[in-house]
């Protein structure tokens, strides 16, 4: 098991808690227009897949389940952040700490 240095700033602690308390930190894949692919790291509300969800490790931070996907590329003892924007309705969490792969 990994450890990090996680942090949850107090408007995304209260919206994970609206959302269910789980936090799930992947990777999501990014196409440009000529071909090049960048997987960039993203942090979402809720759980991962029923199926799969054995395979994500998963840290208690704050009385929030956070579920690291497999193939995170996290070291040991990283320190990441996590936050919200927000404009109006529309909320986005946001992770700082961890970089774009090829």
């Amino acid at each position: 098991m990994k450890a990090l240095h996680l942090t949850i700033e107090d408007a995304a602690l209260a919206y994970l808690r609206q959302q269910g308390s789980a936090l799930m930190l992947r990777q999501s894949v990014r196409n440009g227009c000529c071909g090049g692919t960048v997987w960039l790291p993203v942090a979402e509300a809720g759980q991962p897949p029923v199926n799969e969800i054995n395979a994500w490790q998963r840290l208690d931070h704050q009385g929030i389940a956070v579920y690291l996907e497999p193939n995170l590329p996290v070291q040991e003892g990283q320190c990441l952040k996590i936050g919200l924007d927000s404009l109006l309705l529309w909320k986005r969490l946001w992770v700082e700490g961890l970089d774009a792969t090829m």
